[in-house]
């Protein structure tokens, strides 16, 4: 509490001004928790902690698939394919996917974020980029666990009897796959400059 009075003050000595000051301790707070959270996930055992969760979460995909009955409704690009997927579904189906949807899908966009949020911040470290580009090489991994938090709260309101909301997912899956593409291109170009500037170092 003592430092981040201390900090309020400070900003209020700069800007003399409430909302300027507060606003500016705001994004000050969370610069200083995003490097946090980011130091803490790309460290060694937090990104094999992160990797092997996803690896169980991803087979237990398959687990759901077969009491679902077929495909889920993330693997639909579209509303209306995601609507007719829905319409075959007995209660008992529906159920399952609500459960897996509540549980194991809402963990799993935090799990693939993570590490690639954490393995991008790790190697951009070691080949000396600057704040800038380090912080903006991982926007795409953070747009794609919004798309994909958006998208299963979207599901989860249809497979609750609203099926309509499911025209959402028209934007948010499209932008899910995208983003997370992205952030997987990201990964592997970092990591094949990072084993480059390796093994230049070893030779």
């Amino acid at each position: 509490m003592k430092k981040l009075s201390q900090l309020i003050l400070w900003q209020y000595s700069r800007h003399n001004s409430l909302p300027k000051t507060l606003g500016k301790c705001i994004n000050s707070l969370y610069s200083i928790g995003m490097a946090i959270w980011l130091n803490i996930i790309s460290k060694t055992p937090s990104l094999v902690f992160l990797f092997i969760l996803q690896l169980i979460l991803g087979a237990s995909f398959y687990i759901v698939q077969n009491n679902v009955g077929g495909a889920l409704l993330d693997l639909e690009m579209s509303g209306e394919n995601a609507r007719k997927i829905l319409s075959h579904m007995n209660e008992v189906q529906i159920h399952y996917h609500l459960l897996a949807t509540a549980t194991l899908d809402m963990i799993y966009p935090f799990a693939y974020s993570g590490f690639f949020a954490g393995f991008s911040w790790r190697m951009t470290n070691f080949l000396g980029f600057n704040i800038k580009w380090r912080a903006l090489l991982i926007v795409p991994t953070l747009c794609a666990l919004l798309a994909d938090l958006c998208e299963n709260t979207v599901q989860l309101i249809a497979l609750n009897g609203n099926a309509s909301y499911l025209n959402l997912k028209d934007i948010v899956t499209p932008l899910k796959y995208g983003s997370f593409l992205f952030a997987l291109f990201i990964v592997v170009v970092l990591t094949i400059l990072a084993l480059s500037k390796k093994l230049k170092k070893e030779a």
